[in-house]
C-alpha cells in the first residue's frame, strides 16, 4: 500500500484508480475524511504486489494532479514507531487534538478544569 498526500479537494476514487493504475492493478482505495465528512486530502492505495506500489511511488512522488502537488510514499503499518507524531487537529496524539478535546469538554460541562487546577 501507498499513501498519497496533497490530493485535490474534489477528487473521486474513480479518478485516483485511473491515475494510479498505469503502474499496476489497484486493489483498493481509501479516501480519508473527518468525522464530519470533510476530505483530509490524502488516501491509501493498495496494489497487487510491492513492486507495482514501488513503481507508482517512484513515478508519482512530487508530481501534480490538477494544480495540487502530491507526495507519494509507502504506507506504514498503524502504530509503527517510525511514524512521526501527528500534527493534525483530527489525529489522536497531537497537541491540537487534546486542546480541541479540552475545549469541547469545557463547552459541554460549562467548567474550565485547567483554570481550577491553577488556582
Amino acid at each position: 500500500r501507498i499513501i498519497v498526500k496533497g490530493l485535490p479537494k474534489k477528487i473521486s476514487k474513480e479518478r485516483i484508480q485511473d491515475h494510479f493504475s498505469k503502474f499496476g492493478q489497484v486493489t483498493d482505495i481509501r479516501l480519508v475524511h473527518t468525522q464530519s465528512g470533510v476530505f483530509r486530502r490524502f488516501a491509501f492505495i493498495g496494489f497487487v504486489n510491492e513492486s507495482q506500489a514501488k513503481k507508482a511511488t517512484d513515478y508519482f512522488h512530487n508530481t501534480f494532479i490538477d494544480s495540487c502537488k502530491i507526495e507519494v510514499e509507502p504506507a506504514k503499518p498503524y502504530g509503527d514507531k517510525e511514524i512521526p507524531r501527528p500534527w493534525s487537529r483530527y489525529s489522536k496524539g497531537s497537541s491540537n487534538f487534546e486542546t480541541k478535546k479540552d475545549a469541547k469538554e469545557e463547552f459541554i460541562t460549562g467548567t474550565d478544569e485547567g483554570k481550577e487546577k491553577q488556582e
